[in-house]
């Protein structure tokens, strides 16, 4: 109770949003009939959020949604290979809360990654 329970990402494409997302992170996308929008599941099937179409992205460093990663260091890697910027190496925290990352997809939106070392 009262956690997140779906979130969305938006894109300015959502096809070439689902394959950045599945090759990063081995997401699975489930199209919604009759709408321009992607069920976003996890590799073993949990039902995460959506990918949804937006216009533009307003500038906003105040809020992101971070991923847990095994390796931050190597998702920086291939997300640079699929066509994103590492926006921030890995950074540690206070311990013991781990490490940071930053990458932006291809078409602009920021996504945080999060590893426990």
């Amino acid at each position: 109770m009262h956690t997140f329970v779906h979130v969305e990402i938006p894109t300015l494409n959502t096809e070439k949003a689902a394959k950045f997302y599945g090759g990063l992170f081995g997401w699975k996308t489930e199209a919604m009939p009759g709408m321009d929008y992607l069920m976003i599941s996890t590799a073993d099937g949990q039902m995460i959020g959506g990918i949804t179409p937006a216009e533009n992205f307003p500038h906003n460093d105040s809020y992101i949604n971070y991923i847990e990663v095994a390796d931050i260091e190597q998702t920086l890697k291939k997300a640079v290979s699929l066509g994103g910027t590492a926006a921030m190496s890995k950074t540690p925290l206070p311990p013991p809360n781990g490490f940071i990352g930053k990458v932006i997809s291809p078409d602009g939106y920021c996504i945080g990654l999060w590893s426990k070392e």
